[in-house]
C-alpha cells in the first residue's frame, strides 16, 4: 500500500528456504565424496593417479559449499524481504490517517499504556488506540509521551 503511493515497487517475497533435511543430505553427499576421494587417493603412489581422486574431493567440497552457501543466501534474502516490509512505510500512512481522523485536540493511548500520545506517534503503531482529551488522560493518571511530546 505504502509503496504504491511513493512510486516504488513492493518488495518481492523471498523464495522458500530448502528444508534442513535437504541441506543436511546434500552436505552428507559432499562429505561422502570427500571421504571417498581421501581413501581412493591414499591407495595411489603416483601423483597422476591421485588427480582423479583429487577432482572427486574438489567436487565434494563444491557440492557442500554450494548447498550451504545457497541456504545462507536464501536466508539473507528472507531477512532483507522482512526488513523491507517493516520499513516500507505502510504504517506511516495508517498513522497519518488516524491523525487526520482524531483531530488536533484529541490525544491517543492504547490498553495498558501509562502515557498518552499524539495520534501519529510511532509508539502507537499497530495498536488499537482510543482518543480522549488531555484532561481526560491526566485525570486517568496518564503522563505525556516523552517521544512525541503531546
Amino acid at each position: 500500500m505504502g509503496s504504491e503511493l511513493n512510486g516504488s515497487r513492493a518488495p518481492q517475497p523471498a523464495s522458500a528456504l530448502p528444508s534442513a533435511t535437504a541441506v543436511i543430505g546434500a552436505a552428507a553427499v559432499g562429505l561422502a565424496l570427500l571421504m571417498a576421494a581421501w581413501v581412493g587417493a591414499s591407495d595411489q603412489r603416483d601423483s597422476a593417479d591421485q588427480m582423479t581422486w583429487l577432482n572427486l574431493g574438489v567436487a565434494g567440497v563444491l557440492v557442500t559449499a554450494g548447498v550451504c552457501g545457497t541456504w545462507v543466501l536464501q536466508g539473507r534474502r528472507a531477512v532483507e524481504h522482512r526488513l523491507a516490509v517493516v520499513l516500507s512505510g505502510a504504517d506511516e500512512i495508517v498513522l497519518d490517517d488516524i491523525a487526520e481522523a482524531a483531530g488536533p485536540e484529541r490525544l491517543a493511548t492504547a490498553a495498558r499504556m501509562t502515557r498518552y500520545h499524539l495520534p501519529d506517534c510511532l509508539l502507537l503503531a499497530g495498536k488499537a488506540v482510543s482518543f480522549e482529551t488531555r484532561a481526560a488522560h491526566e485525570q486517568a493518571g496518564l503522563q505525556p509521551c516523552e517521544m512525541c511530546s503531546p
